[in-house]
């Protein structure tokens, strides 16, 4: 069971100062949210025999199913509990103030932005033994609170010149909102659990250009490099149910360590007429990588330094070319082609105990074609042309693999679209 309220305003003023040289912005913003988790696990309440009746129902009305006819009588008295029914509410509450100001002279822009946010969670989760109002672990509560101000600074040049071309730098800070975990661990947990965890904070750096290299040609450009401290993550408390916690572990989060981040990323446009049609082009690509550098010394199972944070491939390219030509007064044609390729790069957090599982290449080309006649379109499609099959997630236990989730195989199909 699931249950979401959500409420957000935002309220901002606009304006311009110097005879248009300025222009700024003012505002604020607030966001309540209200979730409802809940959660049903059903168990058996007896122990389980071979060729013995199966327990159900429910504490007031206990029954036994007998699947054989020599099959074993359930005991008079269940001994365990039916299961457990959990429910964890969570407020989380965020008010934010900011401002912007941009200023022009001659073919120089800067500008720079403001936030201030505060951010509060509340969250708890009871549970209780499944059909009853006994609980089954002790209630759960926490609160979060934090307050951040974060910045950007841009400078951009504007070269002289019929292409149009733009050079900039920038520099901005983020964040991503600590929280709760709230849930509950064994006190002898060998990682000892915590009830909060703190803001994710980001600084980066980014120089690029962009700009026409023809007059129906344009080029972007551009190179970062950020760097994360505090970079949420998920471990366990590391209880078995063969140690001294007796019950399975917990998931929760922490803060554990800093990341840096690197990429540089090119984007090439081009339109072109071609026999009486548009002919559109687009090719990008991209080289990034991000590495754990630091993490904390009182927590196993956190991210092995030096190792890749993960689902973000070394290198990422894709490629689309469309075509669209009027047929007559009322009806255009199309067609266009869509590449994507990635390669490298990890699908999970690598830790000690869990080796690198590295991303499959992947090596994609899809089709599609079609008609606009006034507001309705008509096409055709067909999606992985070349039917390859890539294990976009693979599970391992020890290094050795178990079972592969596959891409979709090759798909054709049709669509018939109204727009008003």
């Amino acid at each position: 069971m699931a249950k979401d309220r959500t409420f957000y305003q935002d309220f901002h003023l606009a304006g311009q100062a110097l005879n248009g040289d300025i222009d700024w912005l003012a505002g604020a913003d607030y966001l309540i949210q209200h979730d409802l988790n809940g959660t049903d696990s059903a168990t058996s309440p007896c122990t389980f025999r071979l060729n013995a009746g199966i327990c159900t129902g429910t504490p007031n009305q206990p029954q036994c199913y007998l699947p054989t006819p020599t099959s074993t009588a359930c005991p008079a008295i269940f001994p365990a509990a039916f299961g457990t029914s959990a429910r964890a509410p969570l407020r989380n509450e965020s008010i934010s103030g900011y401002g912007l100001v941009r200023y022009r002279t001659g073919n120089f822009t800067f500008a720079g932005e403001l936030r201030y946010s505060h951010d509060k969670k509340k969250a708890s989760q009871e549970t209780v033994l499944l059909y009853t109002s006994t609980p089954a672990s002790p209630r759960a509560a926490y609160v979060f609170g934090a307050d951040r101000t974060n910045y950007t600074l841009t400078a951009s040049y504007r070269i002289p010149g019929p292409t149009q071309s733009l050079v900039y730098a920038k520099v901005g800070t983020g964040y991503r909102a600590g929280g709760v975990n709230a849930r509950t661990s064994s006190p002898a947990a060998p990682n000892p659990f915590r009830s909060t965890y703190d803001n994710e904070d980001t600084t980066s750096y980014e120089v690029g250009f962009k700009g026409n290299l023809a007059r129906n040609i344009y080029l972007r450009l551009a190179t970062y490099r950020s760097t994360t401290d505090n970079a949420i993550t998920s471990i366990t408390d590391g209880c078995t149910v063969l140690n001294a916690c007796q019950r399975a572990g917990t998931i929760f989060n922490i803060n554990g360590g800093t990341v840096h981040a690197r990429g540089v990323s090119a984007a090439l446009d081009g339109r072109f007429h071609v026999a009486d049609g548009l002919l559109s082009v687009s090719v990008n690509g991209a080289r990034q990588r991000a590495r754990y550098v630091e993490t904390p010394n009182n927590y196993s199972g956190l991210p092995v330094v030096g190792s890749s944070v993960a689902q973000i491939p070394k290198w990422t390219a894709s490629a689309t070319v469309d075509y669209r030509r009027r047929i007559t007064e009322k009806v255009t044609g199309f067609g266009n082609v869509t590449y994507n390729a990635q390669d490298g790069g990890v699908q999970d957090t690598v830790t000690v105990a869990t080796p690198a599982i590295y991303l499959r290449p992947v090596d994609l080309i899809s089709l599609r074609a079609g008609v606009d006649i006034g507001k309705i379109q008509a096409a055709v499609f067909v999606q992985n042309l070349a039917d390859k099959t890539i294990a976009l997630l693979q599970f391992q236990n020890a290094g050795a693999p178990l079972a592969n989730r596959y891409n979709a195989p090759r798909t054709i199909g049709a669509s018939v679209t109204y727009r008003w």
